[in-house]
């Protein structure tokens, strides 16, 4: 099926607006919510479903923790060291931040993200989610392409500084691994995070990568 990116758009929307809106409010605060999401989407989305594992949102933790080794391919914000589940909850996953609405004060998230220059946090006014949750907005600034994708040297900046190896380390196909270098929802070779060209790039690094670690192991190439 063809990746049609204005509808994963639209489909994206959609679903958060409906998630982080309490029907329980008046008309004129879930109005409220439903402007203060359009804002935020429009100036750190689209809304996605799942990080590549290069995603700076991830990388800059770990990368400054020293957790360098640990494997985020199918793990999210929690393996790059956020904080616990309590402090993280009810998500919107953005392509450059992501709405938490915790039943805390958020007060051990903030401590967190302001331990890294790069990310920054921002309380929400809007009563998005539930009366008794406390919201927030975690962003990290990167140049964007003129499609509004991600720019592709800050891509390639950060996946040559993830360990790319251990990519190939795994033996799986490009059709098994390429949600968790091109972040979903995605099609064959591009995403709502990385265009056709940055895409392609991303896999041409993984059969490179996937070619010498199977001469190493004295294994044929994986199939693209």
């Amino acid at each position: 099926m063809k990746f049609r990116a204005n509808e994963e758009k639209e489909r994206g929307t959609e679903e958060a607006v409906k998630y982080l809106t309490n029907r329980a409010l008046s008309p004129q605060a879930q109005e409220a919510c439903k402007a203060t999401l359009s804002d935020i989407i429009k100036a750190h989305g689209p809304v996605i479903t799942h990080y590549p594992c290069w995603h700076p949102l991830l990388r800059i933790p770990q990368t400054a923790e020293k957790n360098r080794d640990r494997n985020t391919f199918f793990d999210g914000l929690q393996s790059a060291g956020y904080p616990e589940h309590q402090e993280i909850d009810h998500l919107i996953f953005l392509q450059r931040g992501f709405i938490t609405c915790p039943y805390t004060s958020g007060a051990k998230l903030r401590q967190f993200v302001k331990k890294f220059p790069e990310l920054e946090i921002q309380k929400i006014d809007a009563p998005l989610y539930g009366p008794r949750t406390s919201r927030w907005l975690v962003t990290v600034d990167i140049p964007l392409e003129e499609d509004g994708t991600l720019e592709t040297q800050s891509v390639l900046k950060w996946i040559l500084a993830s360990n790319p190896l251990g990519w190939a380390m795994d033996d799986s196909s490009w059709e098994s691994i390429k949600s968790n270098l091109l972040g979903s929802p995605h099609g064959a070779k591009s995403s709502l995070l990385v265009n056709q060209k940055t895409g392609q790039a991303i896999k041409e690094i993984w059969e490179t990568l996937n070619k010498y670690s199977c001469q190493t192991k004295g294994q044929r190439p994986k199939n693209p």
